[in-house]
């Protein structure tokens, strides 16, 4: 990739170019090197801002956004998410709508404004409904469920959990609903040990996931007097969050 970069950039092939960008950032996105991915997302933008490729355009700004926001930087988030809203044009095809609306549902939870997150998740969900492949289907539903928990209605988180589970998109979401089955079960005061203990094996290898994961097992455990156990799950979620921030 770094070849492919290098010989584009020398070419002035922008397709290319965009091409190693974009993919260098998200294999740096996931060693966690965040502000190599962060600056290798913006050059990536303008680049395809260039190209005047609205799907690729509307793919990036997600990229990029989500990253901010996963750092913490939602002033910065939102503004690439106005970036690429005007870059992208008034009439957005509805797999790019779907995009668009998941990262501004996630801005507004992050802020806390659990309405606007509701309605932007919905949105992305009616999106991705319209959409020839479905998109975001299965992460849209899966956000709706997050911010539902957060207003503290299990119910329609439980709906949209059950519609996630074969929705479009639900491959590769196995991790996150997981998390989710158990969380919803820990709000409903059901019993939920199990579910958490189950969503650590399934989230192994996804570190945000699996930090969650453990954090849920740990309470559970501390919920059944099993302290030895809880302070295990509550160890193995620090050591998570920490491989995140390294």
């Amino acid at each position: 990739l770094e070849s492919v970069l290098e010989d584009g950039e020398a070419l002035g092939e922008r397709r290319a170019t965009a091409f190693a960008l974009g993919n260098l950032a998200v294999l740096h996105s996931l060693g966690h090197d965040y502000a190599t991915a962060l600056s290798l997302f913006e050059r990536c933008l303008g680049v395809v801002r260039a190209l005047g490729d609205a799907f690729r355009l509307a793919h990036t700004t997600f990229n990029f956004a989500h990253l901010r926001l996963r750092v913490g930087m939602v002033d910065e988030a939102e503004q690439t998410l106005a970036f690429g809203r005007r870059a992208c044009g008034p009439n957005l095809a509805d797999n790019i709508a779907a995009l668009m609306s998941f990262v501004a549902a996630e801005a507004k939870l992050a802020r806390g404004d659990t309405l606007a997150a509701a309605q932007a998740a919905d949105e992305a969900i009616a999106a991705s409904r319209r959409s020839n492949n479905g998109g975001k289907l299965g992460e849209a539903l899966r956000l709706g469920a997050r911010i539902a928990l957060a207003e503290g209605d299990v119910l329609r988180a439980r709906r949209y959990l059950q519609q996630s589970e074969n929705a479009p998109g639900a491959a590769g979401g196995e991790a996150e609903q997981a998390v989710l089955q158990a969380a919803v079960a820990r709000a409903a005061g059901d019993p939920y040990r199990r579910l958490a203990d189950e969503a650590t094996e399934v989230a192994e290898d996804e570190l945000e996931f699996a930090r969650e994961a453990h954090c849920l097992a740990g309470f559970a455990a501390l919920d059944e007097g099993d302290a030895i156990a809880a302070r295990r799950h509550l160890d193995a979620a620090r050591a998570n969050r920490d491989r995140i921030a390294s």
